[in-house]
């Protein structure tokens, strides 16, 4: 994921944000670190703005998540607005400048993985 963002983008949490390629990187490791099938489902794309080197859109989230290998229950794990926010590197490729995510239903996944272990 840490390729898909500018070099000081944001990913955003309400539990606080995630600035810069390397520390997104690094949650994304520890989040790889257990055997845990996941699918992501975006919808309801909608761009808000767009011209030669900016963007911005929202879309929602169903996160479908488990700890183990597939084939498992389906469970929907949280329900999630999208805003992010899109820039063309000198390089000619789109990036996150941004992703804002808001929870609307459930929780974060990983919150849940310590509630239930604890």
């Amino acid at each position: 994921l840490e390729e898909l963002v500018a070099p000081e983008g944001v990913s955003g949490f309400s539990l606080g944000d995630l600035v810069g390629r390397e520390p997104i990187a690094g949650f994304y490791e520890l989040r790889r670190a257990a055997l845990r099938t996941s699918r992501h489902l975006f919808t309801n794309l909608h761009v808000h703005h767009a011209d030669a080197s900016s963007a911005s859109a929202t879309c929602v989230l169903t996160l479908h998540a488990a700890e183990g290998a597939a084939p498992l229950p389906l469970d929907p794990v949280m329900v999630a607005d999208y805003d992010d926010e899109y820039v063309r590197g000198d390089d000619g490729v789109w990036r996150f400048a941004s992703r804002r995510v808001t929870l609307v239903f459930g929780e974060y996944p990983h919150l849940r993985r310590t509630r239930s272990t604890s």
